[in-house]
C-alpha cells in the first residue's frame, strides 16, 4: 500500500510539472516599435503583444525608461476558440516621446505567468537632435464608414451609410457609423471619435462593443454613453453612443482602426399558418432563432499638422490649447526654516495629463524641493478641460523681505495659430529672523545694551554647599569604578542583548521573513472567524478556507496568493527548498481539491456539519505542515 502512496504521488507531481510546463509553453509577448531613428521632434509607437491560452494572463511591466516620456495609448483584445481551447491576444500600445539625444534603450518588458517569468527583447533607439517626420503626408478620404456584414449576407448602401443584414437599402434592421468631428487638427490637439450603432428590430441580449485599435493618439473616454432615438429615411431606429477624446502625438496621416459591433437579432421568417411546414417550424423552434451580427467600420484617416517652428518660446514643452496659470501660497509672514506651499494652477481645455509642471527659476534664498501634481478633470460638452495643481515646498534660507519670481507657461493656441506665454504672479514673503522668545535672539539684544561701567567692589559673600547623605547607588558606583576588568561583564552582558535586539530588528525589516514567520497565527485567525460568522454559509465558509490555505502556502513560498496554483505548486516548492514531506504534499491536493470542489458546488448543498470537518481538515493540514517545517 506503501509503495502504491509513494508511485501515486510521484505521478501526480509529473503530472504537475508537465501541466505546468505545458501551460506557460502557451504565452508569449513580442514588442516592436514603428521606427528606430527619430529625432527630437518626433514620438515613436511600442506595441506590445500577449498571445495565451485560458484566462487571468497579466498586463505587461513596462520597466523605468528614463530617456523617453511614456504615455498609454489603450488596448485591444481578440479572442478565438479552437477545438474547445480559448486563445486571446492583446495588442498594449505607447506612445514614447524622446527627452535626450543620443542611444536610448527599452529594455525587455516582461510577463510573469504560471509560475515563469517571459520577456522581450531590448530595442535600441537612435535620437538625433534634428530630423524629419518619417510619417508626413496628407491625408487620403475623409470620414466614410462602411460595414461588414457575415458570411452569406449581402451588404448595401443607402445615403452614405453601410450596412449589414440589410433586406431593403432604405430601411436597414442595423447599421453602424463612425466619424470624427475633425479629421485635421494639431498634434495633441483634441478631435472626438463617435461610434453610433443603430437597430431598428429587436434584440436577443445585450450587443457587444470593441472598441477601435488606436495607433499615435492618447484617448480619454467621453462618459456617459448616450442612447436616443431618431428617424433615418422614414424609419425608427434606438440609437447607443460611445465617444473617445483623441489627441494626436505624432505629425502625419494617423489611423483610426474599425470599431466592431457583435449582435443577435431575430430571424426573419416568412410565416403561413396553413402551411404543412407551421407546426414543424413551432416544435422545432425555429419561429424563436435568432441570427448573429458582426458590424465593423473602416479605419479612418485623420491628419496631425506639425506645430510651427516660427514663434516657437524656448520654454515650450508640447501643451496644445487654451490655457490660464495662476500662483499662491499658503501664507506669507514665515520665519527662517519654515515650510511654504507654493501651488502652481494651470487650467483650460486640452490634453492635461500630458502638461508638464512649469519649470521654477533659480532661488538662491530658499531650498527647493520636489514638484508634486494632482488633475481635476471636467469633460463637459465633450471637452477635455479641467485643472492641473503643481505643488513645491519652498524653506526660507535668510530673512528679510523675499519675492518668488513669475513662473512662465508657454502653449500652442489652435484656435490663434499662435504661441503664447502667460506669466504667474511675483509672489513676496516676509520672512523673520526666528520665532519669539527664542534664545539666541534675546542674548544678543541684552548684549548689546547691557551697561558698561559696572565694576566689583568686594566679594564678601561666600556660598555654602550644604552636606548631602550619599546615597547606596552613588557608593556602588564608586566602589565598582575602581574594580578593575570585573567592569567588562556588565558591558559584555549589555552588548550581548543590544547585538541580539539588532537581530530581531533586522529580520522584522524583511518583510519576505516576517511574512513566513506570521503565516500559521494568520491563517489559523481566519479559519477561526469563518467558524464563528460563516459556518452556516457554505459559499463565504470556502472562500475563507480558500485565502486561509493558499495565504499561508504563498507567505511560507513568498508569492503571490493570486498567482499560486496548484498546478504550479511543486515547481515552486522546489525552487523555495520547502521541506515537507510526500504525505503532506498528498494530503495539500486533498484539501485543495475539496474545496474547489464546494466552492462551484450549488448553493446550500454543504451543511454546517460539513462545513465545520473541511475547516478541521485544513486547520490539521496547516498544522502538520508547520510541524515539518520547524
Amino acid at each position: 500500500m506503501k509503495k502504491k502512496s509513494i508511485i501515486f504521488i510521484a505521478l501526480t507531481g509529473c503530472f504537475l510539472l508537465t501541466s505546468g510546463r505545458r501551460a506557460s509553453a502557451q504565452v508569449a509577448i513580442h514588442a516592436s516599435v514603428d521606427k528606430t531613428i527619430v529625432s527630437l521632434n518626433e514620438q515613436i509607437t511600442l506595441t506590445v503583444s500577449v498571445t495565451g491560452s485560458g484566462g487571468s494572463i497579466p498586463d505587461p511591466q513596462i520597466p523605468l525608461l528614463s530617456n523617453f516620456s511614456v504615455y498609454s495609448s489603450g488596448k485591444g483584445q481578440s479572442i478565438s476558440i479552437i477545438n474547445g481551447q480559448m486563445e486571446t491576444d492583446t495588442e498594449y500600445t505607447y506612445v514614447l516621446v524622446p527627452r535626450f539625444v543620443g542611444k536610448g534603450t527599452i529594455p525587455p518588458i516582461s510577463i510573469s505567468y504560471g509560475g515563469r517569468k517571459y520577456q522581450t527583447r531590448p530595442i535600441i533607439i537612435k535620437v538625433s537632435k534634428n530630423g524629419a517626420s518619417a510619417n508626413q503626408g496628407h491625408p487620403q478620404g475623409g470620414g466614410a464608414v462602411s460595414v461588414q456584414a457575415p458570411p452569406g449576407v449581402s451588404v448595401q448602401s443607402a445615403s452614405g451609410y453601410n450596412y449589414a443584414r440589410n433586406p431593403s437599402p432604405r430601411n436597414p434592421d442595423v447599421f453602424v457609423k463612425a466619424t470624427v468631428n475633425r479629421n485635421k487638427v494639431y498634434v495633441n490637439e483634441q478631435t472626438t471619435l463617435s461610434v453610433k450603432f443603430f437597430t431598428g428590430v429587436s434584440l436577443a441580449g445585450s450587443p457587444q462593443y470593441n472598441p477601435p485599435k488606436l495607433s499615435g493618439f492618447i484617448s480619454e473616454d467621453l462618459p456617459p454613453q448616450r442612447n436616443g432615438r431618431t428617424l433615418i429615411n422614414g424609419r425608427e431606429y434606438y440609437y447607443s453612443e460611445i465617444k473617445l477624446a483623441l489627441f494626436p502625438v505624432q505629425a502625419g496621416r494617423l489611423e483610426i482602426g474599425p470599431a466592431m459591433v457583435s449582435c443577435r437579432i431575430q430571424k426573419s421568417l416568412a410565416i403561413d399558418p396553413f402551411s404543412q411546414s407551421f407546426l414543424n417550424n413551432i416544435f422545432s423552434g425555429q419561429l424563436g432563432m435568432t441570427q448573429p451580427e458582426t458590424l465593423h467600420s473602416e479605419p479612418l484617416i485623420l491628419t496631425a499638422l506639425p506645430l510651427p517652428d516660427r514663434g516657437k518660446p524656448a520654454n515650450f514643452s508640447g501643451a496644445v490649447g487654451s490655457f490660464l496659470i495662476s500662483a499662491s501660497v499658503d501664507r506669507t509672514q514665515v520665519n527662517v526654516g519654515d515650510a511654504v506651499n507654493f501651488t502652481m494652477v494651470i487650467s483650460g481645455q486640452g490634453n492635461l495629463k500630458s502638461l508638464d509642471a512649469p519649470s521654477i527659476p533659480a532661488m538662491p534664498d530658499f531650498h527647493v524641493y520636489d514638484t508634486v501634481n494632482s488633475l481635476k478633470l471636467n469633460k463637459q460638452n465633450d471637452i477635455v478641460q479641467g485643472s492641473k495643481f503643481f505643488k513645491t515646498v519652498l524653506v526660507p534660507r535668510i530673512s528679510g523681505t523675499l519675492t518668488i519670481p513669475k513662473i512662465a507657461f508657454s502653449f500652442f493656441n489652435p484656435k490663434t495659430n499662435s504661441y503664447q506665454t502667460l506669466y504667474s504672479p511675483s509672489i513676496v514673503l516676509h520672512v523673520a529672523k526666528g520665532a519669539p522668545g527664542s534664545g539666541a535672539g534675546n542674548a544678543s539684544n541684552f548684549s548689546a545694551t547691557a551697561p558698561q561701567d559696572v565694576s566689583t567692589i568686594s566679594e564678601d559673600i561666600r556660598y555654602l554647599k550644604p552636606y548631602q547623605k550619599v546615597s547606596f547607588l552613588e557608593r556602588f558606583l564608586g566602589a565598582t569604578s575602581n574594580a578593575g576588568l570585573i567592569n567588562l561583564f556588565p558591558f559584555a552582558f549589555f552588548a550581548f542583548f543590544f547585538g541580539l535586539d539588532q537581530y530581531e530588528e533586522m529580520k522584522a525589516r524583511n518583510p519576505l521573513e516576517a511574512r513566513k514567520r506570521q503565516a500559521f497565527k494568520k491563517a489559523l485567525q481566519i479559519i477561526e472567524t469563518a467558524k464563528k460568522e460563516h459556518l452556516s454559509n457554505p459559499k463565504e465558509m470556502t472562500e475563507d478556507l480558500s485565502a486561509a490555505l493558499i495565504g499561508y502556502l504563498a507567505d511560507k513560498l513568498g508569492q503571490s496568493p493570486s498567482a499560486l496554483t496548484l498546478k504550479g505548486l511543486n515547481q515552486e516548492i522546489q525552487k523555495a527548498n520547502f521541506r515537507v514531506s510526500p504525505n503532506a504534499l498528498e494530503n495539500i491536493k486533498r484539501v485543495w481539491d475539496e474545496i474547489d470542489s464546494r466552492r462551484f458546488a450549488p448553493t446550500g448543498v454543504a451543511t454546517q456539519t460539513a462545513n465545520s470537518e473541511i475547516a478541521e481538515d485544513v486547520s490539521a493540514l496547516i498544522e502538520s505542515i508547520e510541524r515539518e517545517l520547524k
